[in-house]
């Protein structure tokens, strides 16, 4: 038998007190990322677009200035010539590419796109500051500047969540400390418990920053998941300490033993919460794979520092009566618990899975929307500035359509026609500036967008998507960084969900192995299903949208349920292994695991309400969610858990005999560390392979200046000709098959001619015998009148139209034409139909049409 351990040396101690000095010194200096650049998606669509946006016209910066008068004593404030000599000044910038000034309001109010120049190697945050630095001596008294926009409002939540982490993180630590001394009335026993869990704060936080890594929204979550797994595992360790304590063990003895005791349900709660965390690295944003790789770093840490810190506090010093809990037994609670659940075992089991069915069902109703600026207090002065702004010009954020340079949306009659259509779209307030141009022949055109959340932008940016690949628009697209941000938050979330139901694979899985019982290791799972079931079914129900901090409540909770249930679970199998049958295994487990269990609970939803401190609205509603989960996890696992271990159903006489360490207790607090290698390892190869790095910005580069080419192009030059008709030469109209899919089948069109009434009417719009491969097809659409102009100068005829194939027969489908003058008298043409009066074809395609028509005498002459 080995000789009594008489623990950590002082050596050992004093080197573990430096190391976690210096890095909470390194932990001090954390930084947020003012851009969020690890929020946004690699290896997706949207990343590509990007990257080929950025390749042709740099950077997503837009910025919008306005400057507002401020009641002065003279009142002679004029903020339009105050903005034209603020952007005199901006242009001058290296960092600006592009200044344009607008008043509306009837000119109290001025309004200014200011372009970022890209590859200028500053962050959003540096650039907004050298544009108040500049205009800091050009801004009277009375008046003021408000610089606001995407790149804006990054900078100004990123700026609050730090700010709000720095603190509510600690007043949650305060209040789990005061909780935990209340609880156990012994300044010891809380330091004990709450030791492992400020060093792991300490530690995770310092190699997040040694490694080069910001904090983003995502990893702010980092130190609610340390706080929880350091606090539930050192009062697991606490109360088999006072346990043996009851048994009349001495303090070193006591300490050795409970080490033994916990160490195997320590080692399986930390394999299955590091492969829980793990299972977040599937994700394709790499906030989220960091957060996996860190947190289940930071599991590891703190179940290491629990085993090195919580025996040393206990052992050393004289100890009190508060230290001993009664042995097994005695306990009068856990038997009448016990003997309730197993008379209510069968309600209990089916009510809560009526319960978690009604809830599941309702996740077909859940809905995913974001909205970034939402999360600063109502009172914020961002928040105030640009909800005025947003109220008084329609919408401050901007997207971008891309258009490639072989693309049929590249003709200037195309342009004017989506320029319309975007310009009428509900969500769209008005294009933000000149159409743009690359070396290569690419084309911008930017609008800005109405105030929304992300579910509505990606419901516009998805139907925008299809009408150009329906219509044969190859090689455009809508990107920018609003349009990334608004599938990514979807992105974000879904994947959250996804990574959700893997972990909980992984929790099962890992729970069979350790108990070598696929029973135990279903019922592992309860626990941890039931609340998330409830959790997200609950805001379904209630129609509240997921966003990315209710999204993560599943996985940062994930730590606190899964090791409460499996310290339940391995106490009740030890004693049926022991000959206990099932209701005395339960007296047992809760005697020996529900105190701590309870006390878990109970001290962590004190931590986690101390978030309604906060200001912001992410900090609030996890706080409420976190409690919620808490407290639905305390109910699985005393009576959920128990209730289903004592159904009525046939199982073995004995359980699988308990694993028991025939090593020292100097030994055996080393094995729950052995997680801690795997995640080292793989951090290590994550951090080499750039797995979980953020972008990296772009080099300096130079780009054309931006070239001014539809938008101010007089109105009388696109006047329709009156009285004419127009018409095009043979074969000389580009025309084709869409079908549902992007591949196009192509058509030819032998003559596309139209006739405008002298009134403006639409009187005929012919695409006569179109041959499509299958068999010719002449067709004649027959318009009404040509409706308004609206805000893009071009004419659209859309409802009934009717189309004739050759013997005659018409058919009136729903469709749209739209015509736009061109100089010289010209009009480009577009026609979209289903193709329901083809003879032939696959039923849902669409029959598009585009052209150029001149008057009739002009046809034949080169365009």
């Amino acid at each position: 038998m080995s000789p009594p351990s008489r623990g950590l040396s002082s050596w050992t101690i004093g080197l573990l007190l430096l190391a976690t000095l210096a890095l909470a010194w390194e932990r001090a200096g954390l930084e947020i990322d003012p851009e969020n650049r690890a929020l946004r998606s690699i290896d997706t669509v949207d990343a590509r677009r990007m990257a080929a946006r950025r390749a042709a016209f740099g950077e997503d910066r837009v910025v919008i200035a306005a400057v507002l008068p401020q009641a002065g004593p003279d009142g002679r404030a004029d903020p339009a010539a105050t903005l034209d000599d603020l952007a005199a000044a901006w242009r001058a910038l290296p960092a600006v590419q592009l200044v344009a000034v607008q008043p509306v309001d009837g000119g109290d109010l001025a309004v200014a796109v200011v372009v970022m120049r890209p590859g200028v190697g500053q962050s959003a945050r540096e650039l907004l500051a050298a544009l108040r630095g500049s205009a800091a001596p050009r801004v009277p008294p009375d008046e003021r500047l408000v610089l606001t926009g995407l790149p804006a409002a990054e900078v100004a939540v990123a700026a609050a969540v730090g700010a709000e982490q720095r603190r509510t993180v600690p007043i949650a630590g305060l209040v789990l400390f005061a909780l935990l001394l209340l609880a156990y009335r012994d300044l010891r026993l809380a330091a004990a418990a709450f030791s492992p869990a400020l060093a792991g704060v300490f530690w995770t936080g310092g190699l997040f920053r040694l490694l080069g890594h910001r904090l983003d929204p995502i990893a702010s979550l980092l130190e609610p998941v340390v706080l929880t797994v350091g606090v539930a595992g050192a009062v697991h360790l606490v109360e088999a300490f006072r346990l043996e304590r009851g048994r009349g063990r001495g303090g070193r003895e006591a300490a050795e033993k409970a080490i033994r005791e916990i160490a195997w349900p320590a080692l399986l709660t930390t394999a299955t919460t590091v492969a829980g965390f793990l299972a977040l690295a599937t994700h394709p944003i790499p906030a989220v794979r960091g957060f996996g790789l860190f947190a289940a770093l930071g599991a590891g840490l703190t179940v290491a520092l629990t085993f090195l810190i919580t025996p040393e506090i206990l052992a050393r010093g004289r100890t009190t009566d508060r230290m001993t809990m009664p042995a097994p037994g005695s306990g009068a609670v856990p038997r009448t618990i016990a003997t309730a659940l197993a008379r209510a075992s069968p309600g209990l089991v089916i009510g809560a899975l009526l319960l978690t069915t009604l809830a599941g069902v309702a996740w077909t109703r859940l809905t995913v929307d974001t909205d970034p600026v939402a999360v600063l207090p109502r009172d914020h002065p961002f928040r105030v500035d640009f909800e005025s702004l947003s109220e008084r010009l329609g919408g401050l954020e901007t997207f971008d359509v891309m258009i490639g340079r072989d693309s049929p949306a590249t003709h200037p009659g195309a342009l004017l026609l989506l320029e319309r259509h975007l310009l009428d779209l509900p969500l769209v307030v008005e294009l933000a500036e000149a159409i743009r141009h690359s070396p290569a022949g690419d084309l911008l055109v930017t609008g800005i967008l109405r105030r929304s959340g992300s579910g509505e932008r990606k419901a516009l940016f998805d139907r925008l998507d299809e009408r150009f690949r329906r219509v044969g628009y190859d090689g455009a697209f809508c990107t920018g960084s609003a349009v990334q941000i608004a599938r990514d938050s979807t992105r974000l979330v879904r994947g959250q969900l996804r990574a959700l139901l893997l972990t909980l694979a992984v929790i099962f899985a890992s729970a069979s192995i350790g108990f070598r019982s696929l029973r135990l290791g279903l019922l592992a799972l309860v626990p941890n299903v039931v609340p998330c079931v409830l959790l997200y079914g609950t805001l379904a129900w209630f129609g509240r949208p997921l966003s990315v901090a209710s999204a993560m409540i599943g996985s940062v909770m994930l730590g606190l349920i899964c090791d409460d249930t499996i310290h339940m679970l391995h106490r009740y199998r030890e004693a049926r292994a022991a000959g206990a049958g099932p209701p005395d295994a339960v007296r047992v487990g809760l005697h020996r695991a529900g105190r701590a269990i309870a006390l878990t609970s109970l001290v962590l939803t004190g931590g986690f309400l101390a978030g309604l401190t906060g200001t912001l609205a992410t900090t609030r509603s996890f706080a409420v969610l976190a409690t919620a989960v808490i407290a639905t996890a305390f109910l699985c696992n005393v009576v959920l858990t128990p209730a289903l271990v004592l159904l009525p159903l046939r199982r073995p006489a004995r359980g699988h005999r308990p694993h028991r360490l025939a090593v020292p207790a100097h030994h055996a607090r080393w094995l729950p560390m052995a997680p801690l290698a795997v995640v080292a390892l793989l951090l290590v190869v994550a951090q080499t392979s750039g797995f979980v790095a953020m972008p990296a910005r772009r080099s300096p580069r130079d780009l054309p200046p931006l070239e001014r080419m539809l938008v101010d192009w007089p109105e009388p030059a696109m006047r329709l000709p009156a009285g004419v008709e127009l018409t095009s030469g043979a074969g000389d109209a580009a025309a084709g098959v869409v079908g549902r899919t992007p591949a196009h089948r192509p058509a030819t069109v032998d003559e596309f001619a139209a006739t405008i009434g002298p009134r403006g009417t639409l009187a005929s719009l012919r695409a006569a015998a179109v041959a499509t491969g299958d068999a010719p097809l002449a067709l004649r659409v027959s318009g009404g009148r040509l409706g308004a102009p609206g805000r893009a100068p071009v004419r659209v005829v859309d409802g009934l139209l009717t189309l004739e194939r050759d013997d005659g027969a018409p058919c009136r489908v729903s469709g749209e034409a739209g015509l736009a003058a061109l100089p010289g008298g010209a009009v480009y043409v577009e026609l979209t139909a289903p193709a329901g009066c083809r003879t032939t074809g696959p039923a849902g395609e669409s029959l598009f049409f585009r052209g150029v028509l001149e008057p009739a005498s002009a046809a034949g002459r080169s365009r």
